[in-house]
């Protein structure tokens, strides 16, 4: 199981990385950004970046495996 939760962190980890770099159209005048800086700051500021890095911590390993004691 370890594998495969080790599995799912690995792919959100490279869809954090793919979203630094994937392009956006502009909405005020619909070009396409290209700018490395402008997408990075964008995509730390919208909500779904916090999510991506929530779903990457290994919050079982942390507590304890979720065990009861």
């Amino acid at each position: 199981m370890k594998t495969i939760d080790s599995m799912i962190d690995l792919v959100f980890i490279i869809d954090i990385v793919l979203n630094f770099r994937t392009s956006f159209v502009d909405p005020v005048n619909g070009e396409e950004i290209l700018d490395p800086v402008l997408i990075s700051s964008k995509y730390l500021t919208e909500p779904r970046f916090y999510i991506d890095v929530l779903s990457t911590i290994p919050f079982a390993d942390l507590f304890g495996g979720g065990a009861i004691m």
